[in-house]
C-alpha cells in the first residue's frame, strides 16, 4: 500500500466539539483536578457474527490532535456564549496537548474489551479529545472492518470503492476510501482521495453511458476505443467492475420497480399495459472478465494494440436431446421420437478475436423445409457455446431427411469451409 499522508486539518478542528466536553473541563480546571487520568477507547461487545474489528483513523486523530489550537475566532464565539470565564478562555488559547496517546497501528484487528487507544494526560486535556477520538477512530473503524470482510471474502480479486456518493458527506466519503484502501481494497472513484492518499484511482462508465447507445455491446467497444492502448486483461478487469454495477440497476429495477408495478395494476385491474423489461445489460456474458478483456483485444486490433489475427467460427457438432446423442455426417442417424426432442448445435470461436451477434440456421430438408434460427450474444476466441433449437412436433417419421446447419461469416472471415455441416438422418417412433 502506498504511503498515507496526512488529510489537512478541517476549519475550527478546536471546536469539534461537545459542549459538555468544555463544561466538564472547565469544571474541572475549577475544581483543581490536574491529575492525569487515563481515556480508554474500546468496544464491550462485537456485533453477531463479527470476530475482529480494523483499527483505522488514528493518524488522522494524531494529525488533528497535534495542531489543536483555539484562535481568535473560537475563543470569541465560546466568550458570546456567556458561560465560560476569562481565566479558562486565555487557558485554552495557550493550549497544547502535553499528554501522550498510546494506540494500535492502522489495520490491526481489535477485539472486544481491547483498547483501540489510550489518552494519558491532564485530566482537563484528556476530556477535550473524547469526542474527536470517538468520531475520528469510530466510523473509520467500522468502514475498515466491513472492508476487510468483502475484501476477504473477493479471495485475492480486486475490489474497487464506488462509495463516494452514498456516503454521509465530503469527509465521510473520503475518509471511507482511505479506511477502505488500508483493508485491502485496491482502488476508489473518488480522486479527492486518490490526490490526498495516493490511493490508486479507477472507473469505468455509468448506466447512463451505456443506455446512450442502441447496443450494450457497442457501448463498451466505443468506449474501450477512446482509452490508452493497455493490457486486455487489465482493461477486462476494469470494464467487468462497471458491468456488475450496471446489473445492479437491472435488479433493482426488476425488484424494486417492475414487479410492484406490475402487482399495482392488477391489483387496481388496471390491463393492456406493459411495464417495460430493463435494458442496462441485455447480454449478462458481458459481464466475464475474461469476456470484456476480448472485447478490448478486438477493439485494439489484437494484444497490446498490434495488428493480425483471424476472425472465423465454426461448427463443431450437433447433438440430439435429451439423450445427448451425437449426429454423424458420414452414415444416417436414427433418432427416436420424443417430446423432448431437440438439436445442440455447438459452435466454435476458431479465430482470434471475440465475436458478437452470431447467427446460427438450422434446417432439416422436407416438401416444406423446417428452419429455425438463434444468436449466440458473444464468443470469445477458443470457446465452444451451444444454441438448442425444439418444437420439431410436423415432422414426418419413418422417412429420411438432411439435417443443415451453418453459421454465418463474420466480418473478416477469410475461410468459410467448416461454416456448414450436413448430417443424414431418419425419424422413427421406435
Amino acid at each position: 500500500m502506498p504511503p498515507i499522508t496526512p488529510a489537512g486539518m478541517p476549519a475550527q478542528p478546536e471546536l469539534f466539539t461537545d459542549l459538555y466536553e468544555l463544561r466538564m473541563a472547565r469544571a474541572y480546571r475549577a475544581l483543581g483536578m490536574g491529575e492525569a487520568a487515563v481515556f480508554s477507547l474500546f468496544v464491550r461487545r462485537l456485533p453477531p457474527r463479527r470476530n475482529y474489528l480494523l483499527a483505522c483513523g488514528i493518524e488522522d486523530l494524531l494529525d488533528t490532535v497535534a495542531a489543536l489550537r483555539f484562535g481568535p475566532e473560537s475563543l470569541d464565539y465560546l466568550r458570546g456564549l456567556g458561560e465560560f470565564p476569562e481565566d479558562f478562555l486565555r487557558w485554552l488559547a495557550g493550549f497544547r496537548f502535553s499528554g501522550e496517546i498510546h494506540a494500535m497501528a492502522e489495520g490491526t484487528p481489535v477485539f472486544a474489551e481491547e483498547p483501540v487507544l489510550e489518552v494519558i494526560a491532564p485530566i482537563a486535556e484528556a476530556q477535550m479529545l473524547e469526542t474527536l477520538a470517538m468520531n475520528q477512530v469510530g466510523l473509520q473503524t467500522l468502514l475498515a472492518s466491513k472492508a476487510a470482510r468483502v475484501a476477504a471474502a473477493a479471495a485475492g480479486r480486486p475490489v474497487v470503492d464506488f462509495g463516494s456518493r452514498r456516503a454521509q458527506g465530503i469527509d465521510a466519503a473520503v475518509a471511507g476510501a482511505r479506511a477502505f484502501h488500508l483493508a485491502g481494497v485496491a482502488a476508489t472513484s473518488n480522486l479527492l482521495a486518490g490526490a490526498r492518499y495516493g490511493i490508486p484511482v479507477a472507473g469505468t462508465m455509468a448506466h447512463s453511458f451505456v443506455q446512450a447507445f442502441d447496443d450494450e455491446a457497442e457501448a463498451f467497444r466505443a468506449f474501450a476505443q477512446l482509452q490508452p492502448a493497455t493490457e486486455p486483461e487489465t482493461a477486462g478487469t476494469t470494464l467487468a467492475e462497471q458491468a456488475f454495477r450496471i446489473v445492479a440497476g437491472n435488479v433493482v429495477y426488476d425488484d424494486l420497480f417492475k414487479g410492484r408495478s406490475e402487482q399495482v395494476m392488477k391489483q387496481e385491474e388496471i390491463s393492456g399495459v406493459a411495464v417495460p423489461a430493463s435494458t442496462f445489460l441485455e447480454s449478462p456474458e458481458l459481464l466475464s472478465q475474461n469476456s470484456l478483456a476480448e472485447l478490448v483485444k478486438r477493439t485494439q486490433g489484437g494484444g497490446g494494440g498490434t495488428d493480425g489475427g483471424l476472425h472465423g467460427n465454426q461448427i463443431e457438432g450437433v447433438l440430439v436431446q435429451p439423450d445427448g446423442q451425437a449426429l454423424s455426417p458420414d452414415q444416417e442417424t436414427t433418432i427416436i421420437a420424443s417430446d423432448q426432442l431437440a438439436f445442440e448445435v455447438q459452435v466454435k470461436n476458431s479465430g482470434d478475436f471475440q465475436e458478437t451477434k452470431v447467427k446460427v440456421t438450422l434446417t432439416i430438408t422436407s416438401p416444406e423445409p423446417i428452419k429455425r434460427q438463434a444468436t449466440i450474444d458473444l464468443i470469445n476466441a477458443g470457446e465452444t457455446k451451444s444454441v438448442t433449437f425444439r418444437d420439431f412436433s410436423n415432422i414426418d417419421f419413418s422417412r429420411p431427411y438432411t439435417l443443415k446447419v451453418a453459421v454465418k461469416p463474420v466480418e473478416g472471415e477469410q475461410n468459410t469451409d467448416n461454416n456448414t455441416a450436413e448430417y443424414p438422418v431418419i425419424f422413427s417412433l421406435e
